[in-house]
């Protein structure tokens, strides 16, 4: 077995240093469009009814989200977990993955509830 040299590993070394940058500027920007987004919305929280993967140290476990709020007094994204009111998931504590998976699903309310209220004349219900 031929043993690669240094450039080769050089490369592989570069490209997950890439990774990991991009990874980051993704969750920041993940971070700032749900904190803007529901920070703009007349509702106090946004319900949601979804289950992601949540590691715990030693495993994964499916959670199931009750919904997600902005918390004015922390400066934080909370987000809110079926069944158990005392536990309240921070958004950085919850992976990139599920971040976005959360983020597409307040976006496409988001914008449900706007297609919603535009054609019942203005008529607003939750939301926006």
């Amino acid at each position: 077995m031929k043993i690669p040299d240094k450039e080769f590993y050089a490369e592989f070394n570069e490209m997950i240093i890439d990774i990991g940058s991009r990874m980051f500027d993704l969750q920041i920007l993940q971070g700032k469009y749900i904190t803007d987004l529901l920070s703009s919305l007349s509702a106090d929280h946004m319900e949601l009814d979804m289950n992601i993967p949540l590691y715990n140290g030693d495993s994964y476990s499916t959670v199931h989200l009750e919904s997600i709020y902005y918390d004015n007094e922390d400066d934080m994204v909370k987000v809110a977990i079926a069944g158990k009111k005392e536990m309240i998931l921070l958004w950085s504590d919850i992976d990139v993955a599920s971040q976005n998976e959360i983020l597409q699903t307040v976006h496409f309310n988001c914008m449900s509830e706007k297609s919603f209220n535009d054609l019942n004349d203005g008529e607003k219900r939750y939301y926006v």
